[in-house]
């Protein structure tokens, strides 16, 4: 259904989406990236909701909903969300009721849809993470810094390091090194 809307960009129905993510009927999952793709702002604040409400499931989805709509408003809390239940970044690791990596996968695309160059430091502390088990996070906080162009240039020394040793796909991160260089 959100598909359709989209591709034939239906503003009259923007009210009465909003409407069913407020009321968090059963086709919120749908309706919400439906808004996001139509870039909705006033959808904001109604994800915004959904994600904060601890018995609300799919919080993952909400998130990456938000990365989509691209909201300058929501930087912070995606910047906030980065270190979440990380080893060594999160004081509060482990504590977590419901917790996925996509939370954090979500938040550094949002960072990077939006060129968010106030993120470059912490979206950089990502890139301290060792083991192969980071190396699909270390590759999105690298094409994220990509995306953000030359503010994030501080991040090319690492970018470079991670190449070398190969904790990183090389693609991703020859791209981004051409964004950062301009």
């Amino acid at each position: 259904a959100g598909d359709v809307l989209v591709k034939h960009k239906y503003k009259e129905a923007i009210p009465d989406l909003l409407k069913i993510i407020k009321k968090r009927e059963w086709t919120t999952l749908m309706t919400a990236p439906a808004l996001a793709a139509m870039k909705v702002k006033e959808a904001y604040e109604p994800i915004m909701v959904l994600i904060e409400d601890p018995e609300v499931g799919n919080r993952e989805y909400f998130i990456e909903t938000l990365a989509q709509l691209e909201d300058r408003r929501a930087i912070p809390f995606f910047i906030k969300l980065l270190p979440r239940n990380i080893r060594g970044l999160d004081p509060a690791y482990g504590t977590y009721r419901s917790w996925s990596w996509k939370e954090n996968e979500f938040a550094v695309e949002g960072l990077g849809r939006l060129r968010a160059a106030e993120a470059v430091e912490p979206l950089m502390r990502l890139l301290t993470l060792e083991g192969s088990g980071y190396q699909e996070m270390r590759t999105r906080v690298v094409w994220a810094l990509g995306e953000i162009g030359p503010p994030a240039k501080k991040a090319l020394p690492r970018i470079r390091e991670l190449m070398h040793a190969e904790q990183v796909s090389m693609d991703t991160a020859t791209e981004a090194q051409k964004k950062i260089e301009g």
